[in-house]
């Protein structure tokens, strides 16, 4: 990723901090990890998040969207 352009932090709302918790409770093995959460919740997050990729992001998006670890399937 372009060192550049760092992900955009998404701020933590109640809404979203209690959702959290209920999947800790109700799902405790669930597969991943809850944070860190790089991912728009909201509309305004979303289109910034957007806005974030396409001036930055886009031209270079190609180098990067197949890329594999080296030595991993």
């Amino acid at each position: 990723m372009n060192k550049t352009c760092p992900i955009l932090p998404h701020h933590t709302s109640a809404i979203r901090t209690n959702v959290m918790t209920l999947v800790e409770q109700h799902f405790p093995n669930h597969f991943g990890d809850l944070l860190p959460l790089h991912y728009a919740v909201t509309q305004e997050h979303a289109f910034r998040a957007f806005d974030s990729f396409i001036e930055p992001r886009l031209q270079t998006f190609g180098d990067y969207q197949d890329a594999m670890a080296q030595g991993t399937p």
